[in-house]
């Protein structure tokens, strides 16, 4: 099964509250799903909202079986992390690289692309929702 797999991650301060977004996109039994899923991961930095998403949208590609993903993202530095072409010099951030490269690993293959951010609307409203969810929530307790 191939996953198409669109993520984002915000951070209102940066370090500040922050959220994830993902939508994902696979065919199961000749039926075309949809999934979306947002979840707010507490205070962090704006990049390391952006990994977090990319690693658990590979751990549900995973659970649910992929074997091809292909991956959207519209974080320059993490695409250009994950390719090669920067180095990962933050402590912060290297452990979660080393687990989204162990996690691309074990698929049968995989590809990842930049897009603009006006491209990826969708994972970043849904981390945006996320955020404001959880504030909504916070606030009535």
């Amino acid at each position: 099964m191939k996953v198409r797999v669109f993520t984002d991650g915000a951070s209102q301060g940066n370090p500040g509250e922050a959220s994830v977004g993902i939508s994902m996109e696979y065919e199961e039994e000749g039926v075309k799903v949809r999934e979306r899923y947002g979840f707010y991961i507490g205070e962090a930095t704006n990049n390391v909202a952006e990994y977090l998403a990319l690693v658990c949208a590979l751990r549900i590609a995973k659970e649910k079986g992929a074997k091809e993903v292909e991956i959207f993202v519209d974080s320059e530095l993490i695409y250009k992390q994950i390719i090669g072409v920067y180095i990962v010099r933050s402590q912060k951030l290297q452990g979660l690289f080393r687990e989204a490269k162990e996690l691309l690993e074990s698929f049968d293959s995989f590809s990842i692309s930049h897009l603009p951010r006006r491209m990826n609307k969708e994972a970043d409203s849904l981390a945006n929702m996320a955020l404001k969810l959880y504030r909504m929530a916070k606030v009535r307790l």
